[in-house]
């Protein structure tokens, strides 16, 4: 997936936030941007587990506190399920260490809901971040074959 949606082709979103109001929000802020968006929305972790088992997304963006689980938990499971979707914390408020942790643990950027208008921004960051390490990975595999 480019960093623009293609039309015609919904980016694929997962939502792992309890309030439907801030899911409304980031909805509108992408829309705004020109994304065309297909968005599942859980805030329950064996909810998130299953679709991210059984469904490909080009982009997972999550609150970090979540009832009874939090983004370290989503990263987690992504990690351990091999799923290298870009992953986007978007929340309330996050201090400095916190962000960091995120970033660290696999998030590739945080957005804090007061400040949604960048949203779009990190996410084109992200899905461009996303397709250049899949082409990476795949010359890298292209070399290997070729010698």
């Amino acid at each position: 997936m480019s960093a623009e949606s293609t039309p015609g082709v919904p980016l694929r979103v997962l939502f792992a936030e309890d309030n439907p109001a801030d899911v409304e929000l980031c909805l509108r802020e992408l829309r705004k941007a020109g994304f065309e968006l297909r968005a599942d929305v859980t805030d329950r972790k064996q909810e998130f587990c299953a679709l991210v088992t059984s469904n490909q997304y080009d982009l997972v963006l999550a609150d970090y506190k979540l009832p009874g689980w939090s983004a370290d938990d989503a990263l987690e499971f992504l990690d351990h399920q091999h799923k290298q979707v870009p992953f986007i914390l978007v929340t309330g408020s996050l201090g400095d260490v916190k962000a960091v942790e995120g970033i660290k643990a696999g998030a590739a950027d945080y957005v804090l809901k007061e400040n949604l208008v960048r949203l779009p921004h990190a996410v084109r960051r992200a899905l461009t971040e996303a397709g250049l390490r899949r082409q990476q990975r795949h010359d890298e595999a292209e070399l290997r074959r070729l010698n």
